[in-house]
């Protein structure tokens, strides 16, 4: 894996849609693909929530809580529970939304970061769709240290090389973008989103549908 030049992410901002002040996928994913879903990260319940707390907010400044991850839930089993609507746009914000608050048994999905269980699925999955290196993307906020480097970093490899960036003093959690060389499909992971929007063909979003993942269809107007 070795690290390019800025001058392979042009083609991807030339194609996103950022007039618009409503955060949509359109925004953040470069619309020319057939289609596009979003993978969510798994949520737990605290197996040892303190009584008492409805909310997360409920806790003082000085608290220091600490959580037990018990039963993985799914955010269409989240919706379920509390009893919100299980829409395209679910999200960890939404459920914020919906209840005023994230309920203190509740430990929400892991932003910027795809979760381990999740991204060796979504690398199997995108396989057979993928000729030829990658191009990897970390945006400032995904940086350690040197913020100011090229805007960024860039770096060129291949499918597997993804899992070395955990190793990577460089930077944090997942790429911001991925995408291969023939631009086929492409992977956003967001430092405030607990979930990855992917795009690509109708035959990829088709697979990861089917997928034991939870992968929810979008379109580029689907708010973030």
């Amino acid at each position: 894996m070795e690290e390019v030049n800025r001058t392979v992410f042009y083609w991807l901002h030339k194609h996103l849609r950022t007039e618009s002040d409503i955060p949509a996928v359109q925004k953040v994913m470069p619309v020319i693909y057939e289609r596009y879903c979003k993978v969510m990260n798994p949520a737990y319940l605290d197996q040892e929530a303190p009584e008492g707390y409805r909310f997360w907010s409920d806790h003082s400044v000085e608290d220091d809580p600490s959580f037990v991850l018990g039963k993985e839930l799914t955010f269409q089993e989240i919706a379920k529970r509390y009893d919100i609507p299980y829409t395209n746009e679910i999200s960890t914000a939404a459920i914020a939304r919906y209840l005023g608050g994230i309920p203190r048994e509740l430990v929400t999905p892991e932003e910027g970061n795809i979760d381990e269980k999740v991204l060796p699925k979504v690398v199997e999955l995108v396989r057979s769709f993928t000729n030829g290196p990658l191009f990897f993307h970390y945006d400032l906020l995904s940086l350690k240290g040197d913020f100011m480097k090229d805007y960024g970093r860039y770096f060129k490899g291949e499918l597997d090389d993804v899992y070395k960036f955990t190793e990577d003093d460089r930077v944090l959690g997942s790429p911001t973008y991925w995408w291969p060389e023939d631009r086929s499909w492409c992977i956003y992971t967001d430092e405030d989103l607990c979930y990855t929007i992917i795009g690509g063909s109708n035959s990829l979003v088709d697979s990861l549908l089917a997928s034991d993942l939870e992968v929810i269809e979008v379109n580029p107007q689907t708010r973030l």
